[in-house]
C-alpha cells in the first residue's frame, strides 16, 4: 500500500514515454488548494500553455499524496521537479515567482 503513490509517479513517467506526444522532459508540480503559492503557479500553468510546451505536466495535491511527498522529501510548497526521459532529477525549484519562467527556459 505504501508503494502505491510512488507506483503512481513511475505509472505517470512511463505514460509520458509511451504517449503520442513527444516531450523533453516531465514537469511534476507539488501544491495544494490552499497554498495561495500554489494557487498562482497553478493559474499560470493555465494562462501560459506556450511557456509550458516543452513539458509533460503532472499536478500533485501533498494532502492527497503524502506517500509521493514522502518520497521525493518535499518539505515546502509549491515544488517543482524537472525529469528527464530516464526518472532522473533535473532540477527542483521551490516556490513561485517572477524566476520561474527563467528557471523552465534553463531547464528545456
Amino acid at each position: 500500500m505504501k508503494y502505491k503513490k510512488l507506483y503512481t509517479i513511475l505509472l505517470c513517467l512511463l505514460i509520458s514515454l509511451l504517449s503520442n506526444q513527444v516531450f523533453a522532459k516531465d514537469l511534476f508540480i507539488f501544491g495544494a488548494e490552499w497554498c495561495p503559492a500554489c494557487v498562482k503557479l497553478k493559474q499560470f500553468i493555465k494562462n501560459n500553455p506556450s511557456k509550458l510546451s516543452k513539458y509533460k505536466i503532472e499536478m500533485f495535491d501533498v494532502d492527497k499524496h503524502s506517500e509521493i511527498k514522502k518520497e521525493l522529501k518535499i518539505s515546502k510548497i509549491p515544488t517543482s521537479i524537472i525529469f528527464d526521459d530516464d526518472g532522473t532529477i533535473l532540477s527542483r525549484k521551490i516556490g513561485y515567482d517572477s524566476s520561474y519562467t527563467q528557471w523552465l527556459k534553463n531547464n528545456e
